[in-house]
């Protein structure tokens, strides 16, 4: 659960920003979605799971979270500690009546076009026909992307658990056993540790190059690229990867694969409070370059912030500046030829003066399976 000053903290900075911008009110809508949950987690700690709901942030009165009833809205209504949690079949119907009831003008909204569906927003405005609605998800990701002290503990923690889980996978691959099977019992430990939202992804190099895992059996040849992306008890996303095969890998790839981690490293020291993400992506491009690569699939330079959201600003060619504390996932994922894999060494780091700290423990190597 986040500490009550905490979660008062980030709704007075929203305050802040919507005194600022001129508004009266904020809604967030609440997805299930991995790209989106985050927002609605941010300001009210609750994690959807299923269903739609809004949360209404005024300036002045208490904030309201609007769930439909049920599981849900019973045990978001139990674990709530600064907002009203308000149970209705109809949540848009809800919503409006509150918004009327409020007498607001200019309401701002995360996500306009994106995450509020075209009925819901139909109806609002039919209900509401004075009341100016505008998107505001600028207003959210700026206030999301500096991480606290307390979100980067957390993000760690779960940086800690996939950590381990790659970690436990080189101990479970062997010849003959399913892919399927393997993986599941890595998910089953992040699972153990509260990392029940996530991907798991395997690559053994051919096209496509990232994939669900199948009933296929591991080969001894194999040269495996297993990609976790996990969110952990309190909600935050990581990526990391890991490289292993059974016998010695040939040198052309595993000079790819040492490139690829030096790149890695140079992006991190790129990430400083004022740069952009063109000015990673250049460092990124030019290890490359330096190595004598001649680099056949772009633009290849992956990076994007990450915290609740698994992306988050900044991205690649994002024209915003990089700012302290932001937590930054960077994956330097170039095809040095039109027949071999990406190798994407995905890591997560937190922005400072010196460059980008990694967020946790997790030794990058290419692991040859005894």
């Amino acid at each position: 659960m986040v500490p009550p000053e905490e979660l008062e903290a980030r709704l007075e900075r929203l305050r802040t920003a919507l005194r600022t911008s001129g508004h009266d009110a904020l809604i967030v809508p609440g997805t299930a979605g991995l790209l989106s949950r985050g927002y609605l987690r941010y300001v009210s700690d609750w994690r959807m799971w299923m269903g739609t709901g809004y949360f209404l942030l005024p300036l002045e009165d208490a904030p309201t979270l609007f769930l439909g009833p049920g599981s849900e809205g019973h045990w978001a209504e139990a674990g709530a500690t600064l907002h009203r949690v308000r149970l209705a079949s109809d949540r848009v119907a809800e919503l409006a009546r509150s918004l009327t009831a409020s007498r607001l003008h200019r309401v701002g909204v995360v996500g306009l076009d994106v995450e509020v569906p075209a009925g819901d927003l139909g109806r609002l405005e039919a209900a509401l026909p004075d009341l100016h609605i505008v998107d505001a998800t600028t207003i959210m990701q700026s206030a999301m992307v500096s991480k606290s002290d307390y979100e980067i503990a957390q993000a760690s923690e779960t940086y800690s658990h996939v950590a381990g889980a790659l970690d436990q996978l080189a101990r479970l691959l062997e010849p003959g056993k399913i892919e399927r099977e393997v993986l599941a019992q890595t998910l089953g430990f992040l699972a153990e540790r509260g990392c029940v939202d996530g991907i798991a992804h395997l690559s053994t190099g051919e096209l496509p190059y990232i994939r669900p895992p199948t009933d296929r059996r591991l080969e001894l040849e194999d040269i495996l690229k297993v990609q976790l992306e996990f969110a952990g008890p309190a909600g935050y996303w990581v990526e990391l990867a890991g490289v292993y095969s059974f016998r010695p890998p040939p040198e052309r790839k595993l000079r790819h694969f040492e490139t690829t981690l030096e790149a890695l490293q140079r992006a991190a020291a790129a990430l400083k409070p004022g740069a952009h993400g063109t000015d990673v992506t250049k460092a990124i491009e030019g290890t490359y370059l330096d190595a004598g690569w001649t680099v056949t699939a772009g633009p290849g330079w992956g990076l994007h912030g990450i915290g609740l959201n698994l992306v988050e600003p900044p991205f690649t060619d994002s024209p915003d500046s990089i700012v302290e504390n932001m937590i930054v996932m960077i994956s330097p994922n170039a095809t040095v030829s039109e027949h071999e894999w990406s190798l994407f060494l995905p890591d997560n780091f937190v922005v400072t003066e010196e460059g980008g700290r990694p967020l946790g423990e997790h030794l990058h190597r290419w692991r040859i399976l005894d």
